[in-house]
């Protein structure tokens, strides 16, 4: 539900007055060298000698202080936003995240003219109009973070109400990272079985999506008795034709050519495909799967090879899968090792050809593909953000959580909420992600630079001494 009224006053109660947070007397108290420039003690009297700041340096070392408790400030707030809207159980609109965008802004113009006059007050120094550049520039990068942060976090609240089940996002790994490239590389020009003058080329763009519905086919997870698991036979019979010996790889082919009936019925089940007389189409056998798909206008029972000479690739390479899923079931033939290699691979292609041309009939299969692409973006970024944990000098995270999160704590914690609802993922959730990682990423290359110039001077001045 939307962010009632009374629970946006509350929210707007959150944000405190920089007088509640920003006390000179209780920065005193922990800089005592806040007014002090340097100290010195008399050689013989040891007398203590102060030489004071000037009103300028005064002036800059509590807009220092200022600029890191309101950056520290602000997170708190929006810590306590979101756990103000869980204990009531308030799920964001889209309308919700510019009132609470607005309303932060505004915050932070106040916050600022408030320490402004403060600071100005009590260092009896009044900047340049060009000054408090570390205070704006603070309050710059508030604003471009929190632009991102809040409704991404509001995004990945509203999809963890809608979605109560997920898919676990270590089903895609190894497995289907090999699948992929394997199929990316040896499916774009397909040749005809048995014409080598004639061949299928499928464009980038239409062979990644018929490849993503390809893998969308595989890894689905089903309860249907009687396709449950598919998704681990295939890996299993998958890798085994990648490992496998010359000596086996004729049985390694005969598992292979059993996987197109099943890998047909799932992809009918997943998307309810329906025969000519509107029944379920995915219990049928091979020969009803095919054509109640509209996989092809040739008879694939004709074994004249002039007949097939003729016909396109696209029908050519099903009629092998066809006849190898046959043969495989009622005889045993013999054939050297390079046919083995072959079969296999028209298998394969048999699958990838039917992806595409049922990407082109079905808008409903074509939406789900766009979706898994948007999934699939959202999987490779999470790995992108686990990247940026390990830093120059180690770990850039260790130990319990801080209090208030730093800007990348911040975002790994948002990333793992949305681990545990992918790939049920909004078009706009890969967006808001991406560029709060492009952020981040960013802000730590520049740390990280900082620190190796630092690291430099320092030695440099080792080896002068």
């Amino acid at each position: 539900m939307p962010i009632p009224e009374a629970l946006l006053a509350d929210i707007r109660g959150l944000a405190r007055k920089s007088a509640d947070w920003f006390s000179i007397d209780e920065i005193k108290k922990r800089d005592p060298d806040l007014e002090v420039a340097a100290r010195y003690i008399k050689k013989g009297t040891g007398e203590e000698l102060i030489v004071p700041r000037n009103q300028q340096q005064v002036h800059e070392r509590l807009e220092d202080w200022a600029a890191r408790l309101l950056e520290r400030e602000v997170r708190l707030y929006e810590d306590r936003l979101w756990e103000l809207c869980s204990e009531n159980s308030a799920v964001p609109s889209t309308r919700d995240d510019t009132i609470l965008k607005e309303d932060l802004r505004q915050y932070l113009d106040v916050t600022v003219r408030d320490l402004q006059t403060a600071i100005a007050q009590h260092s009896q120094y009044t900047p340049p109009t060009y000054g408090m550049a570390q205070l704006k520039n603070t309050v710059a990068r508030l604003e471009t973070e929190l632009l991102i942060t809040l409704p991404l976090a509001a995004e990945i609240t509203r999809l963890e109400m809608l979605n109560s089940g997920y898919d676990p996002i270590d089903r895609i790994g190894y497995a289907q990272i090999k699948i992929e490239r394997f199929l990316s590389k040896s499916c774009v020009r397909i040749p005809h079985p048995f014409n080598e003058k004639e061949s299928a080329t499928l464009l980038p763009a239409a062979l990644q999506r018929a490849i993503r519905l390809f893998m969308y086919v595989v890894f689905k997870k089903v309860e249907e008795p009687r396709l449950k698991g598919f998704e681990d036979k295939f890996v299993s019979v998958f890798l085994r034709y990648l490992t496998s010996s010359r000596e086996s790889s004729g049985s390694v082919v005969e598992q292979i050519s059993a996987l197109l009936e099943p890998f047909l019925k799932k992809l009918s089940f997943l998307f309810a495909v329906k025969d000519a007389n509107s029944k379920l189409l995915w219990p049928s056998a091979l020969d009803p799967l095919i054509a109640g798909l509209h996989l092809t206008t040739s008879d694939l029972r004709k074994s004249d090879k002039t007949y097939w000479l003729a016909r396109p690739t696209h029908d050519a390479v099903l009629r092998l899968a066809y006849q190898l899923r046959h043969k495989g079931a009622h005889e045993a033939h013999d054939h050297p090792y390079y046919e083995h290699e072959r079969h296999a691979y028209f298998v394969f292609a048999a699958m990838v050809l039917a992806c595409a041309t049922l990407l082109q009939a079905h808008a409903d299969i074509a939406k789900t593909v766009d979706h898994q692409e948007t999934a699939d973006a959202l999987r490779d970024l999470f790995v992108r953000i686990e990247g940026l944990i390990l830093g120059r000098d180690g770990p850039r995270i260790s130990g319990p959580r801080n209090v208030p999160p730093t800007r990348l704590e911040k975002l790994v914690e948002l990333a793992n909420r949305a681990q545990a609802i992918w790939p049920h993922c909004s078009t706009s959730l890969p967006d808001l992600l991406e560029a709060e990682y492009n952020a981040v990423r960013e802000q730590l290359a520049e740390a990280d630079r900082e620190a190796e110039i630092e690291a430099y001077i320092d030695a440099m001045r080792s080896d002068e001494y």
